[in-house]
């Protein structure tokens, strides 16, 4: 298993180079290994970021890859899941509620590290607070909507490199995770009338390309379609 090194968005001649690396490797195993030993050939597990693995076309980039590769992608985990991989670490949720712990599976969006620093932002406020659980409007004071949109804010500068198109694509996904909470979920016209100077034509695109990218899920209901957040 070959775990490829963190690469910016836009450098992908230095993925390419590795990779090279990698095509040689695996060449000289196919050129080098008889007839017998190549039964018990190895597989090669390559894991490496999605942004530079596909295009816009969801197509692979590498040559290498399209040639030998299968590939399989690694979904973020669910709330639920974290909440079963912290009880499997400590052997309960303490000191945490449930909901609570829930409510920072929802807020890291499947990003496990994220999850971690959240819990460590918590078990700060408790060690300060003295004894009792942390609850679900314990979460809220200390996880605030600036914590929150920082981490947005870093993602969506890399989705919306261009303009001040990230910066609206950060009050989309404010505005969703509100709507989550109440569960009354917006539906695109709606949120072109709560998000100043962007284009109906321009937010669907935008809608568009977050749904791909997983962050986002439409739902055919009795008003239309609506839009939410993918939690």
């Amino acid at each position: 298993m070959i775990d490829m090194r963190d690469y910016g968005l836009r450098d992908s001649r230095a993925m390419n180079t590795d990779l090279s690396d990698i095509q040689r490797l695996w060449q000289f195993m196919n050129e080098h290994l008889s007839e017998i030993d190549a039964k018990r050939a190895p597989n090669l597990v390559i894991v490496l970021q999605k942004e530079l693995l596909m295009s816009e076309d969801q197509s692979m980039v590498s040559y290498f890859l399209r040639k030998a590769a299968q590939a399989v992608e690694l979904l973020p985990l669910t709330p639920a899941q974290m909440i079963e991989v912290y009880h499997e670490q400590f052997g309960d949720l303490y000191p945490f509620e449930p909901d609570a712990l829930a409510l920072l599976g929802r807020y890291s969006r499947g990003i496990f590290r994220r999850f971690l620093r959240y819990i460590q932002l918590c078990l700060g406020w408790k060690l300060s607070h003295g004894n009792g659980l942390v609850t679900r409007k314990i979460v809220g004071e200390v996880i605030t909507d600036d914590e929150i949109r920082a981490d947005w804010e870093m993602e969506m500068r890399q989705l919306f490199p261009h303009g001040d198109n990230w910066e609206h694509a950060v009050k989309l996904m404010h505005i969703l995770y509100t709507a989550s909470e109440s569960g009354v979920f917006p539906t695109l016209t709606q949120l072109a009338g709560a998000i100043e100077f962007i284009s109906l034509s321009d937010l669907s695109r935008m809608v568009t390309k977050l749904e791909e990218r997983g962050y986002l899920k439409r739902t055919r209901t009795a008003e239309g379609k609506v839009i939410s957040v993918n939690l």
